[in-house]
């Protein structure tokens, strides 16, 4: 698999009356891979891949973001708008909701992975069916495990 197959992976388990964009911008550069929208919020993400999970415990795992993504997600959530960087790797996926996940990464210890089918369950709570806060990001799987 790849970032492609894995956010194909994500977008068979959204309901087809959640408005997905996978976005293809060869003149602006930066704009995330994805935007979703429902009637409760929206959500921009972008998605990055890595084939496996280091072994050790403490590694860290920092999304491969370059200057303009990074730069883009940062401008965007300091709007008030839902940006996420999600981490798919063959084990599942990492959420990262804010600045600091997106700069310093996460330990292998610390992260939660989330399979497919919860990713996809966490972003229709966004669109689909939360009360949105002010950054609309705080249903995040950080505690709670999607099935």
């Amino acid at each position: 698999m790849n970032e492609h197959g894995y956010i194909r992976s994500v977008h068979r388990h959204l309901p087809p009356e959640m408005h997905k964009w996978k976005v293809h911008d060869n003149y602006a550069g930066g704009v995330p891979d994805c935007w979703y929208a429902g009637p409760a919020g929206n959500i921009w993400v972008e998605y990055k891949w890595i084939k496996s999970l280091p072994k050790r415990g403490t590694t860290v795992i920092k999304p491969n973001l370059s200057a303009q993504q990074l730069a883009w997600l940062i401008k965007m959530s300091g709007h008030s708008i839902s940006c996420a960087c999600i981490i798919g790797c063959p084990e599942g996926g990492i959420v990262l909701t804010g600045k600091d996940d997106w700069l310093d990464g996460i330990s292998r210890n610390m992260l939660s992975l989330t399979p497919a089918k919860g990713i996809a369950s966490w972003l229709t709570q966004i669109c689909m069916e939360m009360e949105t806060d002010d950054y609309n990001q705080s249903a995040a799987p950080k505690e709670k495990h999607f099935k």
